[in-house]
């Protein structure tokens, strides 16, 4: 639902390459790849529970030091 609604509420902004910021409600990795598709870009947290989150890409991610951080 999160997704649906996050699409209706960009969906002006489509093909501009912006970037949207999102909060729990609407962060999740299906939300994140249909606005890739849609040609903008995607900023939030999404919790481990969720069911398409990266764990074997992240749990193989080295940080070296303090601050060190990565995107998928």
């Amino acid at each position: 639902h999160g997704t649906k609604v996050l699409l209706e509420l960009v969906d002006k902004w489509a093909d501009t390459d912006r970037i949207v910021c999102a909060d729990s409600y609407f962060a999740s990795v299906p939300a994140a790849e249909a606005l890739l598709q849609i040609g903008l870009r995607f900023i939030g947290v999404v919790k481990t529970a969720t069911k398409h989150y990266p764990m074997e890409y992240l749990s193989h991610k080295e940080l070296r030091k303090r601050g060190d951080k990565a995107g998928v």
